[in-house]
């Protein structure tokens, strides 16, 4: 979540200071240890690179600032002239194609350090388009403290990192024309620098999210739909877990709808990402944690076999559960939280601690292991069985899962090789590093809801059990043991169900057994005495069956 925006504050006499933001309101003070700062959204388009095409504005950093400087008394001296020295300018791209974004960030660093504006130093090879801008401060009513307005634009000519540098000078007199830079003062900036690209203020190198978020929401609202849709038309079919898997779906839908709506007001207004959060990033926030949850949460209760092996949960199954996926979300909250608070943080008064991450890892990696072993057992037990129909539909889940966390493994490795450097990641498709959970999610949802639709036979099955094949007499004979009254659940007339040509059950209405209905028959005994069996006479001999009677055909 953190990584998501992209606006770099970097103090340079102490360590970067990073801060998100596109159109940012700057209102801060320095102390005497500062007196060089440099500001970056990283990469800009220029106009005629713009992605899409959407050229709806001319590319360009604006510095609106209201400096405050007050030196340090023991290097007070009437005769000194102070002036801000700001500089705006283009990083080769030579220079930065193996550089990830932290990497930038140092180098930027490194590369304002060894910059001289006060001199007008600097290194010609890996500064281009170079903009200066001098303004002059002003003491007022005899007082210590200097003060002045910078105003600058700056025309972004060539796509890549953009970058500006604002450095404190003074002249031993107001004539000289030598300037050196300030070691000594307290610097106050009042004001805006925005950064806009030639679709808005979003960084380039998150523009990415904003189609993919719509792409997103589009797919999931669209199959969300046909779900409810297929759930009205079926509606006598519908059971317990199809409302759990639309509730997941529209989860997802209203999530991604979110983000897209949250990127595009950022991109728009220029509003800061971060602190505090705008109301839309809030709003996507909370919906994002609640789907990571959920879906971790339905994945597994499918798995269990909930749905199609069995028509619910135990209780204590409910509460483990419960808690693992409430513990999971307080976790993600908390640490997505103080991500963005400490990349926000301009004193880096703490350093980054492992500990907020370890809950989630756990708690991810417990769903993980939990869904795996879970999935292991139910088709351990389906095959043990010979319910093929319902292994196969737990087969075709376990496939489509392994054909994805495949994709996702990759994809993981290629980013990884790509930020060790074996290879450039080109910065305009940074944004998909993040996003290959958000694929994996989609495919997964997508065929929980197609395998466990309504069908004609989805409510027999959360109810029913298929029994072996006879291999003795080789026949493809299977019957269904039923643990309630078929009646009573509306189960009347003839009807098959077919699964891929491995077997067909035909079954007849239950209404009009055979005797005067004063006997109980348990039709689940696979072997009762011939004696018992009302379907023989005294001899053996099977009598024909009545009309009414359970029976299942090959």
């Amino acid at each position: 979540m953190a990584a998501k925006a992209s606006l770099c504050l970097l103090g340079l006499t102490l360590l970067p200071q990073a801060v998100l933001g596109f159109k940012w309101p700057i209102d801060n003070t320095y102390d005497k240890s500062q007196y060089k700062f440099t500001f970056s959204e990283l990469y800009m388009y220029n106009y005629e690179d713009a992605p899409f095409g959407l050229t709806l504005f001319k590319p360009d950093i604006h510095m609106d600032l209201h400096v405050t400087l007050e030196p340090d008394v023991a290097d007070l001296h009437e005769n000194y002239a102070y002036s801000l020295v700001a500089a705006a300018f283009h990083v080769p791209e030579k220079h930065v194609a193996n550089l990830d974004t932290l990497s930038v960030n140092d180098y930027l660093k490194e590369l304002a350090s060894a910059t001289d504006l006060c001199a007008q130093v600097y290194d010609k090879d890996k500064i281009s388009n170079l903009m200066m801008h001098s303004v002059a401060l002003t003491n007022k009513d005899n007082k210590t403290v200097y003060e002045s307005h910078a105003n600058m634009v700056y025309e972004v000519h060539n796509t890549g990192i953009q970058s500006v540098v604002i450095e404190m000078c003074y002249q031993t007199s107001p004539d000289s024309t030598v300037k050196m830079a300030v070691a000594d003062a307290t610097v106050s900036f009042q004001g805006e620098l925005t950064f806009k690209n030639p679709y808005g203020y979003l960084s380039g190198i998150y523009f990415g999210y904003i189609p993919f978020e719509a792409c997103r929401a589009i797919i999931f609202a669209l199959f969300g739909a046909l779900y409810i849709v297929v759930l009205i038309l079926k509606h006598e079919r519908v059971i317990k877990v199809h409302y759990f898997i639309t509730a997941v779906v529209w989860m997802a839908a209203i999530e991604a709808l979110g983000w897209f709506m949250a990127y595009v007001l950022m991109n728009t207004g220029g509003a800061p990402y971060c602190c505090p959060f705008p109301p839309a990033v809030v709003v996507a926030m909370c919906f994002e944690m609640l789907r990571r949850t959920l879906s971790r949460a339905l994945l597994l209760i499918i798995c269990m076999g909930y749905g199609i092996v069995r028509e619910s949960l135990t209780m204590k199954e409910i509460i483990m559960v419960s808690v693992l996926s409430l513990s999971y979300l307080v976790a993600s909250v908390l640490v997505d939280v103080h991500d963005i608070a400490e990349i926000n943080d301009l004193g880096r008064s703490t350093t980054h601690s492992m500990w907020w991450d370890f809950p989630v890892l756990v708690f991810d990696l417990t769903f993980l292991i939990w869904i795996y072993l879970s999935l292991v057992n139910i088709m351990g037990s389906l095959r043990a069985t010979g319910q093929t129909f319902k292994l196969t539909m737990y087969t075709k889940l376990a496939n489509t899962m392994g054909v994805f966390v495949i994709f996702v493994s990759m994809l993981t490795l290629v980013i990884v090789l790509a930020r060790e450097g074996t290879f450039a990641w080109p910065w305009q498709l940074y944004w998909m590093q993040t996003v290959a959970w958000e694929v994996l999610n989609l495919a997964v949802l997508v065929a929980v809801a197609f395998l466990w639709r309504p069908t004609e036979y989805s409510v027999l099955l959360s109810q029913s059990q298929q029994l072996s094949m006879n291999d003795d007499e080789n026949e493809e004979e299977v019957d269904i043991e039923d643990d309630g009254d078929m009646a009573k659940r509306g189960v009347a007339g003839d009807f098959s169900l077919e699964a891929e040509g491995a077997f067909d059950i035909e079954m007849t209405g239950m209404d009009g057994m055979d005797g005067d209905g004063d006997e109980e028959y348990d039709y689940d005994q696979p072997g009762p005495p011939a004696t018992d069996n009302p379907m023989m006479d005294e001899g053996g001999a099977a009598e024909e069956p009545g009309n009414g009677d359970y029976n299942t055909l090959a």
